[in-house]
């Protein structure tokens, strides 16, 4: 995650040079001829203008010149990058989306866009990518045994970094705006805990596991945010969720949402550091997050 903090300098414009051409002689068909070499569209062109024995040289040169005209009529106009999915992806959709999101986040969704799209489609132009090629694309991994939640997230993948390509006028539309997620894979049953499952943990798990298992059970509250509780977070029977915890560093919660007070679930009561029953028996230092172990 070094690159989070790279300023990409601006690239310099490049445009259309005027093309002399490139006289020379050839032999073919057992004769010499006059032969003009000169580039467009980034490849190498080449044209027989005519016999020696009949055609000089300064006529050859006039030849040239007529022959190049329409190309060096758009002289001086800037050249149009051709952009590859790699080159959009590394270049500019990643340096933007980087600003926003979580460390998470980033980790997560840029392993899964380098894993998969840049390897399978980055040395396609971004021009010639189509929605029949997208939508096909993905029916292949759900095919290849793709999880549905993969195939899912790739198709939204997709179409922001189409969008963006699609915003910055480099593609007239956005191919991946219609993109569905083929189900030609069932999606995996979830198991669901029974009352009397909840209620078999609970009498298993002393008061600091069972108080963890209650506020993700009851309020929703994601591990991160629950190891992230601190006292001063907690009032009466509420819980403000304020932080988490992510690979050991203290964030901001994975939505916004989550800002909004939580309510407490039953619990026992014990007594916190500062005086007063607090809802928390893990955690002995004020404004400590609460520990694993």
């Amino acid at each position: 995650m070094n690159d989070m903090g790279t300023v990409l300098k601006p690239g310099v414009l490049r445009r259309r040079r005027f093309q002399r051409g490139s006289l020379q002689t050839r032999k073919s068909g057992g004769c010499w001829n006059w032969i003009c070499f000169w580039r467009e569209d980034h490849h190498r062109r080449s044209q027989i203008l005519g016999p020696c024995a009949t055609m000089s040289r300064p006529e050859a040169l006039a030849e040239m010149a007529t022959l190049l005209q329409p190309v060096n009529i758009h002289a001086g106009e800037p050249i149009g990058r051709t952009w590859t999915v790699t080159e959009w992806i590394r270049d500019m959709f990643l340096p933007l989306c980087r600003r926003k999101w979580k460390l998470s986040t980033a980790s997560t969704t840029g392993d899964r866009i380098r894993k998969h799209l840049i390897t399978d489609l980055g040395s396609l132009e971004i021009q010639s990518v189509t929605r029949e090629l997208l939508q096909q694309y993905l029916e292949q991994k759900a095919t290849a045994g793709c999880s549905f939640s993969l195939v899912d997230h790739l198709r939204w993948d997709l179409r922001a970094i189409f969008r963006l390509a699609a915003h910055d006028c480099l593609l007239p539309s956005n191919p991946a705006e219609m993109l569905f997620t083929p189900r030609t894979r069932a999606t995996p049953s979830r198991r669901v805990l029974m009352p009397e499952q909840v209620q078999q943990i609970l009498q298993v798990l002393p008061l600091r596991e069972q108080l963890i298992v209650r506020l993700a059970l009851f309020s929703g509250m994601r591990p991160g945010e629950i190891f992230a509780l601190q006292w001063q977070h907690i009032a009466g029977d509420r819980v403000e969720v304020v932080h988490r915890i992510y690979r050991g560093k203290l964030d901001r919660p994975k939505s916004d949402a989550r800002n909004e007070p939580s309510p407490c679930p039953p619990q026992p009561r014990v007594s916190s550091p500062n005086g007063g029953n607090r809802a928390d028996p893990a955690i002995r230092t004020p404004g400590c997050p609460l520990r694993r172990s």
